[in-house]
């Protein structure tokens, strides 16, 4: 029986280069999977519906979009499971990786029969994440591949096989209450997504250990500036990031 051919898709640079480079090589992925935590940033999910269609109209693939449930089969949003337990994402422990990714992927895949082939897009500066990822808990029924990182192809690289099908390049994909994001990343949002930006304020504010989101720094203190006090500092940045994905397991 023949693998299933499966794209681990995070919505950013690293996994939509993969997939095209997939596609250009021959090997059509059976499944391309999506693990939304249910604090996924506007414009990620915009971009995954406009690569979907991409898909879907080029070899007739659409993403697959799963998430985190409860023993009803309800599903579990990461910023309500942070709210009612009064914690936050934390960048040591990465249990919100463990549980919003990596065991929502297994759960879907798990309904298939056989071996499946997991392609991770880790590109060719991401040695220590190929290793991680292939140390990391080795299921029976899963192979992990990385298509980047064998074909050597960079950062700079998979921005280049996205343009050259003629395609917008991604937004930097994470969750709006993520601790691996910039600080300028939570400015911006307090002028783009001012709503996000208030829940994140109000997540840290309900936190029980006074924690913050993001290490050494408060948005409570950054939601009490006026916008002149920072805005000029903001740099928006709607197609791309040329910096390495965050620690999120399939970027």
């Amino acid at each position: 029986m023949e693998r299933l051919k499966v794209v681990s898709y995070g919505g950013g640079v690293n996994s939509t280069a993969m997939t095209i480079h997939l596609i250009r090589s021959g090997n059509v992925p059976d499944l391309v999977l999506f693990c939304d935590t249910g604090a996924e940033m506007p414009q990620t999910l915009a971009y995954i519906a406009y690569f979907s269609n991409y898909l879907k109209q080029s070899v007739g693939r659409e993403i697959v979009i799963t998430r985190k449930t409860d023993n009803n089969g309800n599903p579990v949003g990461l910023y309500d499971y942070c709210m009612e337990r009064r914690t936050i994402p934390s960048i040591v422990k990465r249990w919100c990786t463990d549980k919003f990714k990596l065991k929502p992927f297994d759960d879907y895949l798990a309904q298939f029969s056989g071996q499946k082939e997991v392609s991770l897009g880790f590109d060719a500066g991401e040695d220590g994440r190929v290793a991680g990822a292939l140390q990391r808990c080795p299921r029976n029924d899963q192979i992990k591949t990385f298509p980047l990182h064998e074909a050597d192809i960079d950062r700079k690289g998979c921005l280049k096989i996205i343009r050259s099908e003629g395609l917008r390049v991604p937004p930097k994909s994470g969750c709006f209450i993520c601790p691996f994001a910039k600080l300028s990343m939570y400015k911006a949002m307090k002028l783009r997504h001012p709503e996000l930006f208030l829940r994140a304020v109000e997540l840290e504010r309900n936190n029980r250990h006074n924690q913050t989101i993001k290490q050494g720094y408060s948005l409570v203190d950054l939601d009490k500036q006026q916008e002149l006090d920072f805005c000029s500092t903001v740099k928006f940045n709607d197609e791309y990031d040329i910096a390495k994905p965050c620690g999120c397991y399939d970027g």
